[in-house]
């Protein structure tokens, strides 16, 4: 049962390279998150729920009762510190970039 057991961990470990979802360490705040999704975007334009899927994707939960509103309440404030900006073009929906 033992081999048993190791071998499938050895299979596990071996598709770690592989998964999608990065989970966050323990104790990370959402702006820090949000800080990450914008630093994985190079510098593309983000819509907040962009954001809010990114964060999902990468396995946040996000346990608010309404997290768009703690999205939007963090982008804000990031705006206010000068870390990102907001842009909308002619044809292109709200969102925000790192400052370059």
């Amino acid at each position: 049962l033992d081999d048993e057991i190791t071998k499938l961990e050895d299979g596990i470990a071996a598709f770690d390279p592989l998964r999608k979802r990065q989970t966050p360490p323990s104790g990370t705040g959402l702006t820090d998150l949000i800080r990450a999704v914008f630093k994985r975007s190079g510098g593309h334009t983000l819509a907040p729920t962009e954001i809010r899927d990114a964060l999902i994707n990468q396995g946040t939960e996000l346990g608010q009762n309404n997290p768009m509103a703690a999205i939007h309440q963090i982008l804000k404030r990031l705006e206010t510190a000068g870390e990102i900006e907001p842009i909308q073009g002619p044809g292109m929906k709200p969102g925000y970039r790192t400052k370059r």
